[in-house]
């Protein structure tokens, strides 16, 4: 107190003005006048919570849930596209349950423990490759049909359809690729989880030893909630007490990083299904406008831009559909991210383009 305060002849106390300062703040005190009417016992102040009287805040844990977000993007995602997502997102159920089993194995080493993980995501990038290259072909090809469908309904003949599509390839191109980095990302996360794993393991195995009597007597048993990390401790070290375990689950909780690992991959197969679902139709239809153009002389066609008519329009999409319609080498590429608009029923002109530029 010598440093900082001094009593003066009339019994006050003279202190330090920094002193004085962070008494004020840790009082609560607002401003003067509230501090006068404390001094006047009008007003009372409560002073403020320390850390060490603020409650702790537990951590939020992920939760996976292997579904499609049907708020994504603008919404109204049809059941056929959920379900082509569902089934995306579902090839991460093996990987995320065999991981876990795969952390927790006593009787296999790090090296072994890698080349099943490398197993499990190979597994995963193909089967989802497999089965996007299916689908987006079947729905380009269902677009250009239908383009077809209503060239051959307005009685004009039909040229062949070409075997190159290289904007099918494209689209192919770009969803396969994602598919392979999303799983190989997924590979690096779970690769770096089980190697801090197996470095903290290290650092155990200087704790073990003879069990302490008293312990033993408080010795853990594995409840019904447990998480899978508190059981497989409990069996490593029958000496802890609940406590122990669930302290040190807390720490290194290997099941909430695999969650989190697994989680972000289900988010991004999600985008990348309803990007490729939505794309790969709007493509083959778009593509089919353009060739059967080109193909027929006497055509000329526009297509309008039709939104989904509901309060997730933007206004972009708006203009675009005020704008329109668009012949076939002119429509607008997409406005934005999630976006459901697509290309309407073509409008066709007898004639060359020069005959109906009158009516553009």
């Amino acid at each position: 107190m010598k440093d900082c305060c001094t009593q003066t002849h009339e019994n006050k106390i003279a202190i330090d003005g920094r002193l004085l300062q962070y008494l004020i703040l840790k009082s609560g005190i607002k401003n003067l006048k509230e501090f006068e009417l404390w001094v006047e016992g009008k007003a009372q102040i409560q002073p403020l919570a320390t850390p060490q009287t603020q409650p702790i805040q537990k951590a939020k844990t992920t939760k996976v849930e292997l579904k499609p977000n049907p708020n994504l993007g603008e919404e109204g995602a049809t059941k056929e596209e959920l379900n082509y997502r569902q089934l995306l997102i579902l090839y991460l159920k093996p990987v995320l349950d065999s991981t876990k089993k795969i952390i927790i194995k006593d009787d296999t080493t790090l090296q072994q423990k890698h080349v099943e993980i490398n197993k499990l995501i190979e597994n995963f990038i193909a089967n989802v490759q497999r089965v996007v290259q299916t689908t987006i072909t079947t729905r380009y090809n269902e677009g250009y049909a239908r383009m077809e469908g209503y060239v051959k309904k307005a009685k004009y003949k039909l040229p062949t359809k070409p075997k190159e599509q290289p904007r099918l390839d494209t689209i192919l191109m770009q969803q396969l690729m994602n598919v392979e980095d999303i799983g190989l990302v997924l590979r690096g996360k779970l690769r770096q989880i089980l190697n801090i794993k197996a470095v903290h393991d290290f650092y155990e195995q200087t704790k073990q030893g003879k069990a302490d009597p008293e312990k033993v007597k408080k010795q853990a048993t594995p409840k019904a909630n447990w998480t899978v990390c508190m059981k497989r401790i409990a069996r490593e070290h029958p000496e802890w007490t609940e406590p122990e375990i669930r302290k040190w689950c807390e720490v290194f909780q290997y099941d909430e990083e695999i969650d989190k690992a697994v989680d972000d991959s289900k988010r991004r197969v999600d985008a990348l299904g309803m990007f490729g679902y939505l794309e790969s139709g709007k493509a083959g239809y778009l593509q089919a406008a353009v060739i059967l153009a080109l193909g027929i002389t006497e055509l000329t066609m526009k297509i309008p831009w039709v939104t989904m008519g509901d309060a997730n329009v933007c206004p972009d999409c708006l203009d675009r559909e005020a704008e329109g319609p668009y012949y076939p080498e002119d429509y607008p590429e997409d406005q934005h991210y999630g976006e459901r608009c697509y290309p309407g029923e073509p409008v066709f002109f007898k004639g060359t383009l020069e005959e109906v530029w009158e009516y553009a």
